[in-house]
């Protein structure tokens, strides 16, 4: 599915950036369901939508970025480390 661009006012963006180790949380319930329009293929402008919640849609954007940025061999350790400690058969170390 090709991705819909939500119409912003013209000019440059700003660059946000999401702080180290923040934890995920995820978007009000209206914006999900803008995001959820917006993937049905009904066409959004930004006038359509209070400006409050449009304030929000480049710092979904940013904290989006780093959810998709690829693990280090650590962190899969690390998860894995702590998945043995839940299952009833875990491999030896």
């Amino acid at each position: 599915m090709p991705p819909v661009p939500l119409a912003l006012p013209l000019g440059a963006a700003p660059v946000l950036t999401v702080p180290a180790g923040s934890a995920y949380s995820p978007p009000d319930p209206a914006l999900r369901a803008v995001f959820a329009t917006q993937a049905a293929g009904i066409p959004l402008l930004s006038r359509d939508l209070p400006p409050d919640l449009v304030a929000h849609i480049p710092q979904c954007w940013a904290q989006l970025q780093v959810a998709q940025q690829p693990v280090t061999e650590g962190h899969v350790a690390a998860w894995l480390k702590k998945l043995a400690q839940l299952v009833t058969n875990p491999p030896r170390s």
